[in-house]
């Protein structure tokens, strides 16, 4: 028991021990890249047991191997140090002349184009905080914070909060467009020494691998004075898969928060995101001018029809002792590309220091370790370590084979690195412990060592990591603080199943989550088993919801399913009480120089290996997918709109000289899916509209709507609009071409509509295998649309005493 009336402090290379359980009561805890570690159960609370004022672990390490419970105003569990910088990391430029090419003028005009290449990473780094329960972990707060950190329980997980934040990042991508006019004179000396000469210079030294940033912004404050002028700025940003920052809710049994006011999983970038996921920002941008715009689109996890958790299965053993033994098949990675992680490798690696933390460095160079838990903690030296490996190669671990560390500080070294590169603290389900997954990586690779002739101490070379089928640990030499030790290397699938969207996890076998006012989702939520999710106000969805089994979402407002957001489960059921369901699809349009572009991505999905139902009050809105290998069921209070988005473009492009223009105007539609393998049913308390887009079911289907039923195609649209000026003639033309996309449902056994009002047909199909039944209880319409083809041609020339003509 530790009772301090203000506060107690553990600092740097310092560790608070109990070899039973530990008691911590004061008014503030604060541990600073130090160690906690008690045997038995740890308990945080004020001095009378009521919530203490603040508990902190900032790049520390508190852990026991019995339950913890923490009752406190604020929780943060965080890095001391992280922020987010951006660098440009390649580009290019290009002038293209559009008037007085010919350089008999003092002066020209044209189009000037900027792209760049940048990289989103850490600048300021520190090691993640880590707060593990052997058991159970619970928490009491106002305010819980993990921030690129891990809380996590062998056990059950439980927090009550009034609000929750699971923030993680990761390295992102962004690829910036800048087209810059010139409405001012620019002297054809000036342009010309850019055009043939400098970024020719420029392009041919990035063409040999050398990109000189000095240059390329010198370049770049060319197009900067009051004579150019930035008709459009548009950066499209991509999170990278590895979740290099991770921020991770996890536990072995259930994952219990109980919120309430608000939730939020993953990052909220500044850059658009909150706007692009709760509906704000418009989907018309190209009034953006100065400053420009920023876009994330996301990729998704995986394929949702080949996604499963990986998982591994416990088998009993009797051994040679007569002890039962547990070991566990592994998960078969044949046909993807693995990579060597070294834990040594890593920016925030640090050796410890002192005398007086768990960890110490064993100043004798003839000593087994490097590195070696505190002597005086001799209770602690008994951990699985690389000697388990040594042992079954028939190797003794002696001063010929020094290794960087003892079991606990590998089993460590190890569970860091795995929380590193996939987010996660065990690689699948079915390991519960440190002390299991290294343990199984170890007999992976002893499995594998005489297949692929691995040796002690070596590095695996490229041909023996092409035919790992397993995810491993292997021991190789590396040179830490001047010496030659064993380090524990892992070599890890690079499986999408592993990809996690947002940096941030929440998982356990099942989640239960509630929130009495928004959830913001743009990380992961993941249960092997069950998923609870419940608002009181409205969830915003914007990462991955994924269910082993059951999985349930309710909002008592509405749900928006967007930024190429993922659900999925066996049995999914989504229902927004008083408001709307929305599966969106991002299709924002912006400036792209004097015309406009689309960013798009792939549409968000909401999937149910058997049956889904989604229940609104008001409006259901489809731009997306959903897909049902069972039933499909959508009831909605008001409408029921399964719509497409459209990817529109308008490109302005000139040629000799500027003498020739053209003008090219694309429009597509994005197709909105729906997709049952059982029956579909659509029941609507208003209208069911569908624009360009289907639905079809393995069995019947049924389609209800209190007033109009209206199913239309929408058309592609592509026209090129030119100008041609030849000495005294002036040409004109225009060719478009429109493409009708229809609309289609389609029931492999029976089709049946029923309408209170009007049914409306516009060149789409309906198609049943058995029988189709239509009923309207005022208007059947079917109408046509049709696919055009359209051709304009002007000529005008000027005669000599200023007449025109024209044909």
């Amino acid at each position: 028991n530790l009772n301090a009336s203000n506060a107690i402090t553990n600092s740097a290379d310092s560790l608070l021990f109990s070899g039973g359980a530990m008691a911590l009561r004061t008014g503030t805890f604060s541990n600073l890249y130090g160690d906690v570690y008690s045997r038995g159960d740890l308990s945080v609370a004020n001095l009378d047991g009521s919530a203490a004022q603040r508990f902190s672990n900032l790049s520390g390490t508190v852990e026991s191997e019995g339950a913890i419970t923490i009752n406190a105003t604020a929780v943060e569990n965080a890095k001391a140090e992280f922020e987010l910088g951006q660098k440009i990391v390649s580009g290019s430029l290009n002038w293209q002349c559009g008037q007085h090419c010919d350089g008999h003028d003092s002066f020209k005009r044209g189009a000037i184009t900027i792209e760049q290449t940048l990289l989103e990473t850490a600048v300021k780094d520190s090691p993640s905080a880590r707060l593990v329960a052997g058991k159970d972990l619970t928490i009491q707060a106002d305010n819980v914070q993990n921030r690129y950190s891990l809380l996590a329980a062998n056990g059950n997980l439980s927090i009550t909060a009034n609000d929750l934040l699971n923030q993680g990042a990761s390295e992102r991508t962004g690829q910036n467009s800048i087209s810059i006019g010139t409405p001012g004179r620019i002297d054809t000396d000036y342009w010309d020494q850019m055009e043939f000469v400098d970024i020719p210079a420029f392009k041919a030294a990035v063409a040999a691998g050398n990109f000189d940033l000095a240059r390329f912004e010198l370049l770049k404050s060319r197009s900067s004075d009051s004579r150019f002028e930035e008709q459009s700025n548009v950066t499209v940003w991509t999170d990278s898969t590895q979740p290099k920052y991770a921020a991770t809710l996890q536990a072995g049994g259930t994952v219990n928060l109980n919120v309430a006011r608000t939730v939020q999983n993953g990052s909220l970038r500044a850059n658009n995101t909150p706007e692009i996921l709760t509906g704000t920002l418009g989907e018309d941008q190209t009034g953006i001018k100065v400053g420009g715009i920023d876009i994330t689109i996301n990729k998704q996890a995986t394929d949702a029809s080949t996604a499963t958790v990986a998982s591994v299965k416990p088998v009993q053993r009797v051994a040679a002792d007569g002890s039962v033994q547990t070991v566990f098949t592994p998960v078969d990675y044949s046909g993807i590309p693995f990579a060597a992680v070294d834990p040594t490798a890593g920016a925030t690696f640090q050796l410890p220091k002192g005398d007086y933390g768990l960890f110490i460095r064993n100043p004798d160079p003839t000593s087994s370790y490097l590195i070696e838990t505190n002597p005086n903690l001799t209770n602690l030296s008994k951990f699985l370590g690389s000697d388990y490996i040594l042992s079954r190669l028939n190797i003794s671990p002696d001063n010929n084979w020094r290794r960087l560390g003892d079991g606990l500080y590998e089993q460590r070294l190890i569970r860091d690195a795995v929380l590193a590169q996939t987010g996660q603290r065990f690689l699948a389900d079915g390991l519960t412990s440190d002390y299991d997954q290294y343990r199984y990586l170890m007999d992976n690779a002893l499995a594998s060592k005489s297949a692929l002739n691995l040796s002690l101490g070596v590095a695996l070379n490229a041909e023996q990591v092409s035919a790992l089928t397993h995810d491993i640990v292997w021991m190789e030499n590396r040179v830490v603080d001047g010496q030659k030790v064993l380090v524990p290397v892992l070599y890890l699938a690079q499986a999408d199943s592993r990809n996690l969207r947002g940096s941030s996890l929440i998982q356990g076998r099942d989640l239960n989550l509630i929130s009495g006012g928004d959830l913001i989702n743009v990380g992961t939520l993941r249960a092997s088993n069950n998923l609870n999710v419940s608002s009181g106000g409205s969830i915003y969805q914007g990462g991955l919801v994924d269910a082993g089994n059951n999985l349930q979402m309710i909002a008592q407002d509405s749900m928006r399913n967007a930024m190429a957001g993922e659900i999925r489960g066996g049995q999914v059921s989504l229902t927004a009480v008083k408001g709307d369901i929305l599966n969106d699809r991002t299709a924002i349009q912006v400036r792209a120089g004097a015309g406009m572009r689309t960013v798009t991505d792939a549409g968000s999905t909401i999937t149910a290996r058997e049956n889904l139902a989604l229940n609104a009050g008001r409006d259901i809105t489809n731009y997306g997918a959903m897909s049902a290998g069972g039933d499909l069921s959508l009831k909605a209070g008001n409408d029921i709109n399964l719509l497409a988005k459209t990817d529109s473009s308008e490109k302005h492009e000139l040629f000799d000289g500027g003498h020739k223009s053209v003008i090219t105007t694309d429009v597509k539609n994005l197709s909105s899916t729906v997709t049952a393998g059982g029956d579909l049913g659509i029941d609507a308390g208003r209208d069911i509209n569908v624009l360009a887009s289907q639905a079809s079911a393995g069995k019947d289907l049924n389609v209800q709507a209190a007033r109009d039923l209206y199913v239309a195609s929408a058309g592609d649209v592509h026209n090129i609009d030119g100008k041609d000026k030849d000495g005294k003639k002036r040409i004109a033309t225009s060719n478009g071409q429109t493409t009708q996309v229809a609309s289609e449902l389609t029931a492999a056994n029976d089709f049946t509509s029923l309408t209170g009002r009007n049914t409306t047909m516009v060149a789409s199909k309906i198609t049943a295998g058995n029988e189709a039944y239509l009923y309207a209880n005022n208007d059947l319409n079917l109408e046509t649309a049709d696919n055009a083809k359209s051709s304009f041609y002007s000529e005008t020339k000027k005669g000599s005493w200023g007449k025109k003509s024209a044909r």
